[in-house]
Parts: structure tokens; sequence; C-alpha cells
């Protein structure tokens, strides 16, 4: 799980930046993506989400706080149409005091693991598959709706990119996935038959050159998802789409809000949504709960 920072948060959107980018270039709020990333009624959802209290726990252990964390996790409960609020209190009091208030769901993260559960259902959602669910949704609302038959580059097949691809491959996409790591190319290989992978970088251009408009997942935690001579190749031709969960954002910041939505890019409320979505899917799986397969 990629460790967010203070600044990344800053630079981020607030609450209603982001509700208003979501309006303007994915023309859609923020439940309404959310629920697409599980197949979801936004209307159920927010029958089910009304009246629900949603606890923000701040977890100090292993490296410590983030500054403005807690509060983004909140701030996003209450775009889902939930009263939300921040603990006073971190670690355990602050879990005594979800209690004490009569939370419905705590949304917590350590060094490790960032997750939203459900204290009347038992049900846990992790971030890793809940924000690759909701950036695939992204990347269809930028490519018209659909992705059904469409080649899709993968970038990085840590645990986001892997959720990413499953998805993609369940929605009718041609994924092509890249990780720099051959075992994580094997691995996700042998666990998603019919995924194509691409081991070099003439493979890597190969996928890219597919279709006159690259699409692309990217969740690659660097400053270049791409070595250096296709990135400008990449740069060079037409823009390509791209939906991208990864920190640092590898791509021109302009295409934030740019004409034709070419970038959708946002640190943690997005998938924060996709988490609170996740706890009524009606397709719930256990694996949902995991950081990883």
């Amino acid at each position: 799980m990629t460790r967010l920072s203070e600044q990344d948060l800053t630079r981020g959107f607030t609450p209603r930046a982001f509700a208003g980018y979501l309006a303007g270039e994915l023309r859609t709020d923020v439940r309404r993506l959310a629920a697409r990333a599980w197949d979801a009624d936004p209307d159920a959802l927010a029958a089910a989400l009304r009246g629900k209290r949603v606890a923000a726990v701040t977890v100090t252990s292993g490296e410590g706080a983030i500054g403005g964390f807690a509060r983004a996790l909140a701030d996003t409960g209450e775009l889902m149409g939930a009263e939300a609020r921040v603990m006073e209190s971190a670690d355990g009091p602050g879990f005594a005091e979800a209690d004490r208030w009569g939370a419905d769901i705590v949304v917590f993260s350590d060094d490790s693991d960032f997750v939203a559960a459900d204290r009347n259902t038992g049900r846990v959602v992790h971030n890793n598959p809940a924000t690759a669910r909701v950036f695939v949704a992204a990347l269809e609302l930028l490519n018209g709706g659909s992705l059904k038959g469409e080649g899709v580059t993968v970038l990085g097949l840590g645990p986001v990119g892997f959720f990413a691809a499953e998805r993609l491959m369940e929605l009718g996409a041609r994924p092509a996935a890249r990780d720099v790591d051959r075992g994580r190319l094997f691995t996700a290989g042998r666990m998603l038959p019919g995924l194509d992978t691409l081991p070099g970088e003439e493979d890597l251009a190969r996928a890219l050159a597919r279709s006159a408009t690259p699409l692309i997942f990217e969740a690659v935690p660097c400053e270049r998802a791409l070595p250096d001579a296709l990135y400008e190749r990449l740069l060079g031709g037409p823009a390509p789409v791209v939906s991208a969960p990864g920190v640092p954002l590898s791509w021109p910041a302009a295409w934030l809000g740019g004409e034709g939505g070419r970038l959708f890019h946002e640190p943690l409320m997005a998938g924060t949504a996709s988490m609170l979505a996740g706890l009524f899917a009606e397709r719930y799986d256990e694996r949902f709960s995991r950081a990883f397969p």
C-alpha cells in the first residue's frame, strides 16, 4: 500500500473541488462513481448510507498519523450522504469513542492496511480492491461509458494493479499488464488466465500502440510510469486516456480537468468512497477485505 504524505493530500482535491471535478469531467458525482465501481444502483446505495454514522479513527502506530488523513475520510463519508466525523481520540481510545458515538462504520489505516468496517454486518473492504474498481469505473467514463472489447494497458501489478486487471477482464476489456517485477507478472498470469503480460519494453510499446488513443490504468508508485524513451514517444502522439491511482502522479498535471478529461487522478477520496460503497455491494466477496487475493 502506497503511503500518502500530508503534501499529497494538500495538493489533492478539497471535497468541494473533487465534487466539481467529477461533475465537470466525468459528468457524475462521487456516490454514482462509487456505485458504478460495484455494479450497484446509486439510489439504493444512497438509501443504504442514509442515516449511517461513519467514524474516522486516527492510528498513530508505525510511521505515525498523516496530517489531514482522517479529516479527508470523514469528508468523503459526508459526500456519500452519511453522517461522518473524526474521532477526537486516536488508536484504541478512538475506537472506544466510535463505539460510544454509535458508529455503524469505522474507517482507519495503519502502515499496512486501510479498511472500512461495517460494525452491523461484519463486512470489511480494503482500500486496494476498492481503489482498483473505482479507478476502472473512472476509465470507463473517460472512454465514453464502456471498456468492452477495448485494449487497456495496466502499468504496475501490485495489489491495486492486480485487482484492476481482474476487474477489466470482468468488464470484457482486453488488459495487457506490465511490471518490472517478473515474479508479479508470473503470479498475475497464473491467477488471471487470459491476461496478456508484457515482459519487455517492446511488448509494452506494442500494447500501447494497439489503438489510436491508448487507454492506460497506471498504478505505479514512482514519478515515471514508463521508460523515458517510451514516455516521451507516448506524449508526442495522441494523448492517452489515463486513470491513475498511483502516487506520485506520473502524468502532466495540466491534464487534470483538461479538454476531453484525459486524466483521472485523486489520492484518497475516490478510493474511500468506493470502500464505503463496497460494504453494501450485492456481490460482496471476502477477498475484498484483504490487501491481495
